[in-house]
């Protein structure tokens, strides 16, 4: 994965990762704008930068939907650190139920309300 620094002013830098590539085609990458005195601390926000990339903890794409989200977490966190029973769960729960309501949200612009509305319609449902 790569990642390089783009100095910005007397003290600010954008930290740019690229990590593969969309559907389309296109290089998706993630940048981040930090303050730093010098070149050196500059290089190692990147560091740590890359590794949050790397490690699926970064989500920057402000567009991102609730069921792209949960694509991801089901590859890097879900597969990985759950029983497989649980995991398997978890995936008919989301695609039962919370995908379906949730799936084409926006994650910035998921609010409380909306699972308190939720949580009120799944209510009626189940009795």
């Amino acid at each position: 994965m790569a990642g390089y620094l783009e100095k910005r002013g007397k003290r600010s830098w954008r930290l740019i990762v690229s990590h593969g590539f969309d559907s389309y085609g296109n290089r998706i990458r993630y940048t981040k704008s930090i303050k730093a005195n010098s070149r050196r601390e500059a290089d190692k926000e990147l560091v740590n930068f890359v590794y949050e990339v790397e490690n699926g903890i970064v989500l920057q794409n402000s567009s991102m939907t609730f069921q792209e989200f949960t694509n991801l977490w089901s590859k890097n966190y879900g597969e990985k650190e759950l029983s497989p029973k649980t995991y398997e769960r978890y995936k008919g729960m989301l695609t039962s139920r919370i995908i379906p309501y949730f799936g084409h949200y926006k994650l910035c612009n998921i609010k409380p309300p909306h699972i308190m509305n939720f949580t009120i319609i799944f209510q009626k449902i189940i009795n």
